[in-house]
Protein backbone atom coordinates (compact mmCIF):
# COMPACT_ATOMS: atom_id res chain seq x y z
CA UNK A 1 0.00 0.00 0.00
CA UNK A 2 0.46 3.69 0.13
CA UNK A 3 2.67 3.86 3.10
CA UNK A 4 4.62 0.79 2.62
CA UNK A 5 5.98 2.24 -0.02
CA UNK A 6 6.77 5.52 1.14
CA UNK A 7 8.85 3.86 4.12
CA UNK A 8 10.49 1.51 2.60
CA UNK A 9 11.42 4.48 -0.27
CA UNK A 10 12.57 6.54 2.40
CA UNK A 11 15.14 3.81 3.82
CA UNK A 12 16.89 3.35 0.71
CA UNK A 13 17.62 6.93 0.36
CA UNK A 14 18.35 7.35 3.26
CA UNK A 15 20.86 4.26 3.38
CA UNK A 16 22.02 5.47 -0.10
CA UNK A 17 22.68 8.81 0.49
CA UNK A 18 24.76 7.67 3.83
CA UNK A 19 26.72 5.34 1.72
CA UNK A 20 27.74 7.97 -0.96
CA UNK A 21 29.26 10.04 1.70
CA UNK A 22 31.76 7.15 3.57
CA UNK A 23 33.42 5.81 -0.47
CA UNK A 24 32.93 6.88 -3.69
CA UNK A 25 33.28 3.54 -5.33
CA UNK A 26 32.56 -0.29 -4.43
CA UNK A 27 34.45 -3.15 -6.23
CA UNK A 28 32.64 -5.44 -4.11
CA UNK A 29 29.47 -6.07 -2.31
CA UNK A 30 28.63 -8.27 -0.09
CA UNK A 31 24.78 -8.93 0.19
CA UNK A 32 23.54 -11.45 3.51
CA UNK A 33 19.88 -11.85 3.80
CA UNK A 34 19.21 -11.00 0.62
CA UNK A 35 16.04 -11.19 0.47
CA UNK A 36 14.45 -9.69 -3.12
CA UNK A 37 17.63 -7.64 -4.13
CA UNK A 38 16.87 -4.71 -2.77
CA UNK A 39 20.02 -3.36 -1.52
CA UNK A 40 21.57 -5.21 -4.56
CA UNK A 41 20.00 -3.10 -6.77
CA UNK A 42 19.94 -0.16 -4.97
CA UNK A 43 24.33 -0.84 -5.31
CA UNK A 44 24.10 -1.47 -8.90
CA UNK A 45 22.40 1.28 -9.92
CA UNK A 46 24.46 4.02 -7.86
CA UNK A 47 28.03 2.24 -8.14
CA UNK A 48 28.30 -0.86 -10.95
CA UNK A 49 30.22 -2.83 -8.99
CA UNK A 50 32.61 -5.97 -9.95
CA UNK A 51 31.19 -8.27 -8.32
CA UNK A 52 28.50 -8.60 -5.88
CA UNK A 53 27.70 -12.01 -3.02
CA UNK A 54 24.32 -12.51 -2.35
CA UNK A 55 23.53 -14.85 0.78
CA UNK A 56 19.51 -16.04 1.10
CA UNK A 57 18.76 -18.75 2.84
CA UNK A 58 14.99 -18.71 2.34
CA UNK A 59 14.84 -21.46 -0.64
CA UNK A 60 12.05 -19.95 -1.91
CA UNK A 61 12.99 -16.60 -2.41
CA UNK A 62 16.42 -17.82 -3.66
CA UNK A 63 14.75 -19.12 -6.35
CA UNK A 64 13.38 -15.86 -7.40
CA UNK A 65 16.64 -14.50 -7.08
CA UNK A 66 18.07 -16.86 -9.50
CA UNK A 67 15.85 -15.85 -12.10
CA UNK A 68 15.91 -12.10 -10.98
CA UNK A 69 19.90 -11.88 -11.83
CA UNK A 70 20.33 -14.91 -14.28
CA UNK A 71 21.39 -12.26 -16.59
CA UNK A 72 24.22 -10.82 -14.69
CA UNK A 73 27.30 -12.46 -14.34
CA UNK A 74 28.59 -9.97 -11.75
CA UNK A 75 26.12 -11.65 -8.78
CA UNK A 76 27.52 -14.90 -7.43
CA UNK A 77 24.26 -16.36 -5.15
CA UNK A 78 24.54 -18.84 -2.09
CA UNK A 79 21.34 -20.37 -0.81
CA UNK A 80 22.86 -20.38 2.79
CA UNK A 81 22.97 -18.30 6.10
CA UNK A 82 26.12 -16.21 6.92
CA UNK A 83 27.80 -16.25 10.38
CA UNK A 84 31.01 -15.17 11.95
CA UNK A 85 30.87 -19.00 13.73
CA UNK A 86 31.55 -22.43 12.53
CA UNK A 87 28.95 -24.34 13.90
CA UNK A 88 25.92 -25.99 13.29
CA UNK A 89 23.10 -23.51 14.90
CA UNK A 90 18.99 -23.57 14.50
CA UNK A 91 17.48 -21.11 11.51
CA UNK A 92 14.54 -19.09 13.03
CA UNK A 93 12.40 -17.94 10.23
CA UNK A 94 9.81 -15.44 10.30
CA UNK A 95 6.04 -16.41 9.69
CA UNK A 96 6.13 -12.98 7.18
CA UNK A 97 9.14 -14.34 5.84
CA UNK A 98 10.79 -10.58 5.48
CA UNK A 99 13.15 -11.59 8.39
CA UNK A 100 15.10 -14.86 9.12
CA UNK A 101 17.88 -15.33 10.90
CA UNK A 102 20.52 -17.56 13.24
CA UNK A 103 19.45 -15.09 16.47
CA UNK A 104 16.48 -16.11 18.34
CA UNK A 105 13.53 -13.96 17.14
CA UNK A 106 11.94 -11.80 19.82
CA UNK A 107 8.29 -11.30 19.28
CA UNK A 108 8.31 -8.22 20.91
CA UNK A 109 10.41 -6.25 19.41
CA UNK A 110 10.11 -3.25 17.71
CA UNK A 111 11.19 -3.98 14.31
CA UNK A 112 9.49 -6.75 14.01
CA UNK A 113 6.30 -5.44 14.88
CA UNK A 114 6.73 -2.76 12.09
CA UNK A 115 7.22 -5.28 9.67
CA UNK A 116 4.38 -6.84 10.98
CA UNK A 117 2.31 -3.78 10.28
CA UNK A 118 3.76 -3.45 7.07
CA UNK A 119 3.36 -6.94 5.65
CA UNK A 120 2.67 -9.20 7.72
CA UNK A 121 -0.55 -9.88 9.86
CA UNK A 122 -3.11 -6.89 9.41
CA UNK A 123 -7.16 -6.44 8.74
CA UNK A 124 -6.53 -8.00 5.13
CA UNK A 125 -5.43 -11.45 6.50
CA UNK A 126 -2.50 -13.40 8.18
CA UNK A 127 0.47 -15.53 6.62
CA UNK A 128 1.21 -18.95 8.13
CA UNK A 129 4.13 -20.66 6.42
CA UNK A 130 2.56 -19.96 2.55
CA UNK A 131 -1.17 -19.93 3.25
CA UNK A 132 -3.06 -16.59 3.37
CA UNK A 133 -6.17 -16.27 6.01
CA UNK A 134 -8.08 -13.55 4.98
CA UNK A 135 -11.93 -12.74 5.35
CA UNK A 136 -12.79 -12.26 1.65
CA UNK A 137 -14.45 -8.90 1.61
CA UNK A 138 -11.43 -7.33 0.27
CA UNK A 139 -8.85 -7.93 -2.39
CA UNK A 140 -5.32 -9.14 -0.81
CA UNK A 141 -2.26 -6.46 -1.07
CA UNK A 142 0.39 -7.88 -3.77
CA UNK A 143 2.48 -7.95 0.17
CA UNK A 144 1.16 -11.47 -0.13
CA UNK A 145 2.06 -12.60 -3.49
CA UNK A 146 4.70 -15.12 -1.73
CA UNK A 147 1.64 -17.34 -1.09
CA UNK A 148 0.52 -20.74 -2.63
CA UNK A 149 -2.57 -21.17 -0.76
CA UNK A 150 -5.46 -18.75 0.67
CA UNK A 151 -8.29 -19.42 3.08
CA UNK A 152 -10.98 -17.36 2.99
CA UNK A 153 -14.54 -16.96 4.71
CA UNK A 154 -17.22 -14.02 4.24
CA UNK A 155 -19.18 -16.08 1.39
CA UNK A 156 -19.78 -19.35 3.78
CA UNK A 157 -21.40 -20.97 0.95
CA UNK A 158 -24.23 -23.09 1.19
CA UNK A 159 -25.55 -25.52 -1.21
CA UNK A 160 -29.15 -25.07 -2.56
CA UNK A 161 -30.97 -27.35 -4.83
CA UNK A 162 -34.99 -27.85 -3.96
CA UNK A 163 -34.88 -31.63 -5.49
CA UNK A 164 -31.63 -32.47 -2.90
CA UNK A 165 -31.68 -34.18 -0.08
CA UNK A 166 -28.30 -31.74 0.31
CA UNK A 167 -30.47 -29.13 -0.28
CA UNK A 168 -29.74 -26.20 2.42
CA UNK A 169 -26.04 -28.19 3.57
CA UNK A 170 -23.00 -25.86 4.42
CA UNK A 171 -20.13 -26.99 2.01
CA UNK A 172 -16.59 -26.19 1.60
CA UNK A 173 -15.36 -24.85 -1.92
CA UNK A 174 -11.79 -25.87 -3.17
CA UNK A 175 -10.72 -24.30 -6.10
CA UNK A 176 -7.50 -24.14 -7.88
CA UNK A 177 -6.92 -20.94 -10.29
CA UNK A 178 -4.16 -19.06 -12.15
CA UNK A 179 -2.34 -16.80 -9.41
CA UNK A 180 -2.06 -14.08 -11.76
CA UNK A 181 -5.75 -13.66 -11.03
CA UNK A 182 -5.01 -12.14 -7.89
CA UNK A 183 -1.70 -11.01 -7.95
CA UNK A 184 -1.11 -9.85 -11.80
CA UNK A 185 2.16 -9.70 -11.51
CA UNK A 186 3.11 -13.05 -10.41
CA UNK A 187 2.82 -17.07 -12.32
CA UNK A 188 2.02 -20.08 -10.89
CA UNK A 189 -1.44 -21.98 -9.51
CA UNK A 190 -3.20 -20.78 -6.08
CA UNK A 191 -5.29 -22.95 -4.39
CA UNK A 192 -8.42 -20.88 -2.99
CA UNK A 193 -10.42 -22.70 0.00
CA UNK A 194 -13.73 -21.00 0.89
CA UNK A 195 -14.91 -22.52 4.31
CA UNK A 196 -18.52 -22.62 5.30
CA UNK A 197 -20.08 -21.47 8.78
CA UNK A 198 -19.12 -23.65 11.91
CA UNK A 199 -22.08 -21.92 13.65
CA UNK A 200 -24.91 -24.38 13.54
CA UNK A 201 -27.66 -21.31 13.81
CA UNK A 202 -26.10 -18.53 11.88
CA UNK A 203 -25.45 -19.45 7.85
CA UNK A 204 -27.86 -18.25 5.11
CA UNK A 205 -30.84 -20.72 4.60
CA UNK A 206 -32.13 -19.87 1.54
CA UNK A 207 -30.44 -18.82 -1.99
CA UNK A 208 -29.10 -14.48 -2.43
CA UNK A 209 -28.70 -12.77 -5.03
CA UNK A 210 -26.47 -10.03 -5.33
CA UNK A 211 -26.33 -8.00 -8.19
CA UNK A 212 -22.38 -7.90 -8.21
CA UNK A 213 -20.27 -10.12 -6.20
CA UNK A 214 -19.96 -9.36 -2.24
CA UNK A 215 -16.50 -10.75 -2.43
CA UNK A 216 -13.56 -9.28 -5.17
CA UNK A 217 -11.40 -12.53 -4.45
CA UNK A 218 -14.32 -14.89 -5.70
CA UNK A 219 -15.44 -12.32 -8.85
CA UNK A 220 -11.59 -12.75 -10.02
CA UNK A 221 -11.49 -16.68 -10.12
CA UNK A 222 -15.26 -17.46 -10.89
CA UNK A 223 -14.49 -18.81 -14.16
CA UNK A 224 -11.49 -20.95 -12.90
CA UNK A 225 -11.07 -24.44 -14.91
CA UNK A 226 -10.93 -26.65 -11.69
CA UNK A 227 -12.79 -26.73 -8.29
CA UNK A 228 -14.33 -29.19 -5.73
CA UNK A 229 -17.32 -28.48 -4.19
CA UNK A 230 -17.76 -30.66 -0.67
CA UNK A 231 -20.06 -31.17 2.22
CA UNK A 232 -18.87 -30.44 5.62
CA UNK A 233 -17.61 -34.32 6.36
CA UNK A 234 -15.35 -34.03 2.78
CA UNK A 235 -17.93 -35.61 0.51
CA UNK A 236 -17.54 -34.44 -2.83
CA UNK A 237 -20.75 -33.56 -4.66
CA UNK A 238 -19.80 -31.38 -7.58
CA UNK A 239 -16.84 -29.46 -9.51
CA UNK A 240 -16.33 -26.27 -11.78
CA UNK A 241 -19.23 -26.84 -13.60
CA UNK A 242 -21.47 -25.39 -10.57
CA UNK A 243 -19.65 -22.89 -9.64
CA UNK A 244 -22.01 -20.44 -10.42
CA UNK A 245 -25.16 -22.24 -8.32
CA UNK A 246 -22.86 -22.00 -4.86
CA UNK A 247 -21.08 -18.54 -5.16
Amino acid sequence: DRKTKCYLLFQKLEKIKTLKKEVSYLNNFVDVGAYKGTYTDLILNNFKPKKILMFEPQEEIFNFLKKKYSDNKDVYLFNKALSNENKSAKFNFNKHNLTSSLSSLDPDNSYLKLKAKLFGTTSKGMIIDDILLTHGHTMPSKNYSNVNNIIMGHIHPVYFDQNSLLNGERIWISIKTDKSKIFPSTKGNLNITIIPSFNPYFYATEKRYYKKSISPIVEKIKDSPMAKILTLDGTIIGNESIIDQVL
